[in-house]
């Protein structure tokens, strides 16, 4: 793994999204939040698992920094539908550049489209890079940061069990989702909590 190269791609990854914007809801989209928020989480975590798991770690760090570019790269509307599909499109684009061969930016856009939740995954590396970054979501402040965009209280809750769930079933090892399992519960239980149904046990 040549990090230095690595840095570049960051660098250069960095230059698409906004330093500053006007929009609100497009604040988690900024350099100084994105970056330190979740794709450094997502990459630190895609490193550990690669390396518990056996996979190539150059892949799963790249695809985990790149996973998310599309929320940037060629988006054109509101919402951040087919931001998987435009993140594999910046792999083939830009990858090559940075001299990696083929078959590493093959494997790399496979581990990207591996973070779309109905995604099949059929390498090792897409289910690390699917599972650092559901893993990534849950330990952070992501849905708290997204959540303050919901217009109500009602519609912030529920964004907020949508993407546990979706998170919490995107992990791919068992060893992982039991560590998770906890802090997953604890989310089900402030949500039925706050519906107004019994609690579960904490």
């Amino acid at each position: 793994m040549d990090l230095k190269i690595f840095e570049q791609v960051k660098a250069d990854l960095k230059e698409i999204f906004p330093s500053e914007t006007d929009e609100p809801r497009f604040r988690y989209v900024k350099q100084t939040w994105i970056f330190p928020n979740h794709f450094d989480i997502t990459v630190r975590f895609a490193k550990q698992l690669a390396e518990k798991y056996g996979a190539d770690v150059q892949v799963c760090m790249l695809a985990a920094l790149l996973h998310d570019a599309g929320l940037a790269y060629k988006r054109d509307r509101a919402d951040s539908v087919g931001h998987e599909e435009r993140s594999v499109e910046y792999v083939y684009e830009f990858l090559p550049k940075y001299g990696y061969d083929a078959d590493t930016v093959k494997a790399v856009a496979d581990s990207v489209i591996a973070t779309e939740p109905n995604s099949e995954v059929a390498t090792i590396e897409g289910k690390v890079v699917r599972t650092a970054d559901a893993l990534a979501h849950i330990q952070s402040v992501h849905y708290l940061a997204k959540a303050v965009f919901s217009p109500t209280w009602d519609d912030a809750i529920a964004f907020v069990e949508r993407k546990v769930h979706a998170d919490y079933n995107k992990i791919c090892f068992e060893d992982e989702r039991l560590k998770i399992e906890p802090i997953y519960n604890y989310f089900v239980s402030i949500i039925e909590q706050y519906k107004g149904k019994d609690l579960i046990n904490l």
